[in-house]
């Protein structure tokens, strides 16, 4: 297991965000949230698209498994006022949240590497207002369920260290 640094950023009294340094395609270094409730790893797409080789949701289909919304049946999605979406997903707020989806060359936080990692890319501007209020460096993407899995990630809050796998 590698061993990478975190830092937990306190917000609004007692709740809390996990914060991780991320090295993007060897260029470009951006602060990140480890979300164990976000299903996918998500890049601001105003801060990150130059980064990503886009990808259509024909090349991710054969590629990953399906989303939580496109295995919803016609009518579950009309009853959630999601029919005719392809690519949607929702968050704790209202509404969806339309999506875009790329390839990132290589990711790495300290000795760890992953290379062509998928990730979706969407507007990150509500999360980077609240970090900009809070006189916080802006949020740069949010890693996922399906990269904290693939990694076998532990998060170990009081030595404030992540341990992830290759």
């Amino acid at each position: 297991m590698i061993e990478i640094p975190i830092d937990i950023d306190f917000i609004d009294g007692d709740g809390c965000h996990i914060t991780v340094n991320v090295l993007l395609n060897d260029t470009e270094t951006g602060l990140f949230i480890i979300d164990t409730g976000a299903s996918k790893t998500v890049l601001d797409k105003e801060l990150t698209e130059h980064l990503l080789q886009p990808i259509s949701q024909e090349e991710l289909d054969e590629e990953v498994n399906q989303s939580l919304i496109e295995r919803l049946t016609p009518e579950q999605k009309k009853e959630l006022g999601l029919e005719g979406e392809s690519v949607v997903s929702v968050g704790v707020g209202p509404g969806k949240i339309d999506f875009n989806f790329g390839v990132l060359q290589k990711l790495s936080m300290g000795s760890f590497s992953t290379t062509n990692f998928h990730v979706a890319y969407i507007d990150l501007s509500n999360v980077n207002n609240l970090y900009d209020a809070l006189g916080k460096p802006k949020i740069w993407g949010l890693l996922g369920g399906d990269f904290l899995l693939e990694h076998h990630a532990i998060i170990d809050y009081k030595q404030r260290k992540m341990f992830l796998s290759e």
